[in-house]
């Protein structure tokens, strides 16, 4: 997980980066463009390959639990709208 965390990391400090450009300079167009790519290969990596890691070692009653969690916390947050 910890590559995760650095991913996130460096996507953080690109956006950082990405402010102090001109938005209408090519710079920025091209900066833009690797911070998509790298978030599009981020979650391609998490949904197809992390997660599922996850899911095979966290214990199926842990599951259950967290999903009921879930879904009580989304209940809560749809009834606050």
């Amino acid at each position: 997980m910890a590559t995760a965390f650095e991913e996130q990391q460096a996507a953080k400090v690109q956006l950082a980066l990405l402010e102090m450009l001109d938005p209408l300079s090519d710079d920025w167009n091209k900066k833009l463009e690797h911070i998509k790519g790298a978030v599009a290969h981020h979650v391609y990596e998490e949904e197809n390959d992390r997660f599922l890691h996850l899911k095979q070692e966290i214990p199926a009653a842990d599951q259950d639990r967290m999903t009921m969690r879930y879904q009580e916390e989304m209940a809560r947050y749809d009834s606050n709208l």
